[in-house]
């Protein structure tokens, strides 16, 4: 379509198919899109969710287009039928075509290893990030505390060299920890449940996991 990534807008969260596995999102965009054929057709805007899969479909139109539209599908006779300002329009679909499609989706594909050494996971359209100047030195500012470190320029001058012993008189400062950050009111950093007083609660049914999956959840339930 001639179309860059710059005109993506980013999106929040992925998609889950029908296997439950997340799809990445690579963005959002909006684009014309036109119904029928002239004199009978309409032009709406549409929101589209744009992400890497291997489909026979170049675009899948779900309900929200059928509402913009107020096109009535009739998956049985592959026909959709939608108003126009010069009347109703009718697109119909072709069986042929549709059996191809679905063949082609429900096909199995072999899997591709990839070899690690080729594997470049820098994308050409997203810019390099800067990299610093100089690199930076871990110093200790506690000799009970080990952890309790920052990173400096390994650059400095012998007069800058003495806010390292400035750090470490005032480390008390710092809040290293959840319990150093007094004064804060609970309500900050507490999670609450908004749940109507007046409805029943009740129990959800089991989720069934595969193995693996159910394998995991159990071995992080233990580690607690």
């Amino acid at each position: 379509m001639g179309l860059t990534r710059k005109k993506l807008q980013p999106a929040v969260g992925p998609l889950y198919g029908i296997d439950n596995r997340p799809v990445r999102v690579e963005g959002t965009i909006s684009l014309p899109v036109i119904l029928g054929e002239f004199p009978r057709q309409v032009e709406h805007p549409i929101h589209f969710i744009v992400v890497k899969s291997e489909s026979a479909y170049n675009a899948i139109f779900g309900r929200p287009l059928q509402i913009i539209f107020g096109a009535i599908a009739s998956i049985s006779h592959l026909k959709l039928k939608f108003s126009t300002p010069s009347g109703i329009r009718i697109v119909r679909g072709d069986q042929q075509v549709a059996q191809l499609c679905y063949l082609r989706q429900a096909q199995s594909r072999s899997s591709v290893t990839l070899s690690i050494e080729d594997f470049d996971v820098r994308n050409e359209d997203t810019p390099q990030r800067a990299s610093p100047v100089e690199d930076l030195t871990c110093v200790s500012l506690s000799d009970e505390h080990s952890s309790r470190t920052v990173q400096i320029r390994s650059l400095l001058s012998d007069e800058e060299k003495e806010y390292v012993d400035f750090l470490r008189i005032n480390q008390d400062v710092f809040a290293w920890s959840s319990a150093d950050m007094l004064g804060i009111y609970p309500e900050v950093i507490m999670h609450s449940l908004k749940i109507n007083p007046i409805c029943k609660p009740v129990i959800q049914k089991k989720r069934n996991f595969a193995p693996d999956r159910q394998l995991a959840i159990e071995q992080e339930v233990d580690s607690f």
